[in-house]
């Protein structure tokens, strides 16, 4: 590690000590630095918003980038602002007042988590968090269009919150974002006619409809910026209810990675019928026909009530862990649920800190006995034809405790499961320096003319809707008015781009092709052809497939998880630079005649197609990432699940446009299988590659 990064961003207690006491503060005001024009936002405050002074460990040459806080010009809180952090593509393309080249901006979910953080850990911007420095990242979003990174809503990351200006709803948020952008506009006028393309994840598929739906009700003259022939879109979004978006899709979670119920054939079974009374497994046709899919009511089970006897102070993990479940089954935010919502460092350190507690330093903790759940029954997979009186309907928890309880290696995590990158038992991210130090240093915060009076997070650990510190967002989820949207969306010429990493568990592929199939666009409900469509990356990889019909995209990124850049940033690169700032026609369905748009086949390279299921199911990679090495299950065990899964379903499905191949016999690494007589035991992990 260099020296000087070391003391930054380890030790640097001395620059960061005094904004520690401002953690538990529930208000913040924008930083006034010299040169800060007098007047109203204009031209003249790019030369002050300009990031000019030296970033400490930044060594090689950025992009022209400003950086600073904009009011959002809500009512009665006027210290209230959006903090943005800009890059331009090339050298006087921000700042051109001629230009009409589109331009982007990335939100962050949460509700509560920093754009600013998904820039420097999630390969989306120049700068990128590793594991002993801070590096440039070839794969910037910038080299496709202008880009800022807004932290949204106020009172995340460096935006600031006056008191008693927390949001209520949607609806604030919306509006606050869009007073935002006109004083954006204003300091960067050439951004007012070019068309917008907003692009978010996760929770940001709650923020960005809203945005756009609130932008459509304003008059035009007062609409601060033009999304005419640009688009809006998220990855893996949370468009629908949390606890549908999160069970409706289990049963494909699982026939994507069955490894987590250990290939446990009646453990498929029995969640097949548990989704079939729960009335999850809804038929989706192409078109989709006989109406509006009907809603499906979640039924809660007698866990709920066996969880909210637990409190904070239980006595062993196992108790905590059940109590933590509990709070984020209240607080229905999927960041939090997944784990992410929590500092990354936080969760590693907790995982080694449990790990050691349970276990002897130097016991194999390979052949320990498996983790136990008090209050939590048995499971028994017996097919009975009625719903699990205490799972209820919640099948990610029943699938998430099976796996932390029965299946290695989840049982050896300490009580953390992952749900955004299933392959990677522990989140890739965890293995980076943590960007907190840096952006609370002093350099890094007069640089970026960020809040005095604000420490940066990565994320809130609850968002405080209306003022309420353990609050819960009120507002209907997207869903409700998606048919509108869509409907003003056609009549201006906006495109709307969703897509999904494969190997998320949490706001799953599955959930946003039931709500786009429950979606009217261009007078028709749906897509009329299912998403079968392969496309293929920069190096002539398969990465996933894509459908686009009336102005609606659609992808399913292979290789990818709830952060869809992390493990493979060049594919979401390439799909950015072509699906959504670019116009690329793969997948794209004929209006007249039906015909699809085919990609090349790569020349002269053999590509691996994985299995796609009859379901739309593409099913995820053989090893699991654990520790310093990869485990797979016997190819027994995995032939048995395979006719098993057919005869359930019938005949893999062949995607379109696609052939299959051998993977490449240079492409090695160290793994260790599952005996097959074992099913929760194995021998240590022999070392591979890093997991990122």
């Amino acid at each position: 590690m260099v020296p000087r990064l070391r003391s930054l961003l380890s030790i640097s207690l001395a620059a960061v000590l005094p904004y520690y006491a401002l953690a538990t503060q529930n208000w913040s005001s924008p930083a006034h630095y010299p040169g800060k024009p007098t007047g109203g936002y204009s031209p003249e405050w790019q030369n002050y918003f300009e990031v000019t002074d030296p970033l400490e460990n930044v060594t090689w040459l950025l992009p022209r980038n400003w950086a600073g806080s904009i009011s959002t010009r809500t009512v009665g809180s006027e210290n209230n602002t959006a903090f943005f952090w800009g890059f331009e593509k090339t050298n006087g393309s921000l700042t051109d007042t001629n230009s009409t080249e589109p331009w982007m901006i990335f939100l962050a979910g949460g509700p509560g988590y920093s754009s600013i953080a998904s820039m420097l850990v999630e390969n989306i911007g120049p700068i990128v968090v590793t594991k002993d420095s801070l590096g440039p990242n070839n794969n910037s979003w910038h080299n496709i269009a202008d880009i800022f990174f807004v932290d949204n809503p106020v009172g995340t990351g460096y935006s600031t919150v006056g008191r008693g200006g927390y949001p209520a709803d949607q609806q604030q948020v919306a509006t606050d974002f869009l007073g935002f952008l006109h004083g954006l506009v204003k300091v960067f006028p050439g951004l007012k006619m070019r068309p917008l393309h907003l692009v978010g994840e996760s929770y940001a598929g709650r923020f960005i409809p809203y945005i756009l739906k609130t932008y459509f009700g304003m008059d035009s003259a007062e609409r601060p910026v033009t999304f005419t022939n640009g688009k809006i879109g998220c990855s893996n979004p949370a468009l629908s209810e949390s606890n549908l978006f999160e069970n409706i899709p289990v049963v494909r979670v699982i026939e994507t990675y069955p490894q987590l119920i250990n290939y446990d054939i009646k453990m498929y079974d029995y969640l097949r019928e548990q989704a079939h009374i729960c009335k999850f497994d809804l038929n989706l046709t192409y078109p989709q026909t006989g109406g509006k899919l009907p809603y499906v009511r979640f039924t809660k089970g007698m866990l709920d009530h066996t969880l909210s006897q637990l409190t904070s102070r239980a006595l062993s993990p196992s108790e905590d862990f059940l109590a933590g479940l509990h709070g984020r089954r209240v607080l229905l935010t999927e960041e939090v649920r997944g784990g992410s919502g929590r500092e990354p460092e936080g969760m590693e350190r907790d995982r080694r800190e449990w790990t050691r507690e349970v276990f002897a330093e130097d016991e194999d903790v390979v052949g320990s006995a498996p983790n136990k759940f008090p209050g939590i029954p048995p499971f028994n997979t017996t097919l009975s034809g009625e719903m699990n009186p205490f799972w209820g309907c919640d099948l990610l928890d029943t699938v998430m405790v099976y796996a932390l309880n029965l299946t290695y290696p989840w049982n050896q995590l300490g009580l953390k499961f992952d749900f955004f990158d299933i392959p990677y038992t522990v989140n890739p991210i965890t293995e980076n320096l943590h960007p907190h130090d840096w952006m609370n240093h002093n350099t890094t915060r007069a640089a970026l003319h960020a809040p005095r009076n604000k420490i940066w997070q990565v994320t809130t650990t609850t968002y405080s809707w209306g003022n309420v510190k353990v609050g819960t967002d009120p507002s209907p989820p997207s869903t409700f008015f998606l048919d509108e949207l869509a409907a003003n969306a056609t009549k201006n010429n906006v495109g709307i781009v969703w897509y999904s990493g494969n190997d998320d568990a949490l706001t799953t592929h599955w959930s946003t092709e039931v709500v786009i199939q429950n979606t009217t666009f261009g007078s028709i409900q749906g897509f009329t052809v299912k998403p079968n469509t392969s496309w293929f990356d920069d190096a002539g990889l398969y990465a996933g497939i894509v459908r686009q019909e009336r102005g609606w995209t659609y992808a399913l990124l292979y290789g990818a998880g709830h952060q869809t850049p992390v493990i493979n940033p060049a594919r979401s690169f390439a799909f950015i630079r072509d699906f959504f700032i670019g116009n690329s026609q793969v997948g794209a369905v004929d209006p007249d005649t039906g015909a699809i748009t085919i990609q090349p086949a790569p020349v002269g390279k053999r590509v691996e197609i994985p299995d796609i299921l009859p379901d739309g199911v593409i099913t995820g990679q053989a090893d699991m990432h654990y520790m310093t090495g990869t485990v797979r299950w016997p190819e027994a065990t995995v032939r048995a699940w395979n006719s098993h899964v057919s005869e359930v379903l019938g005949a893999k499905a062949t995607p379109t446009g696609t052939w299959k191949g051998t993977k490449n016999e240079t492409e090695t690494s160290k793994k260790t299988q599952v005996p097959s007589s074992a099913a929760c035991a194995m021998t240590t992990p022999t070392a591979s590659a890093s997991l990122v």
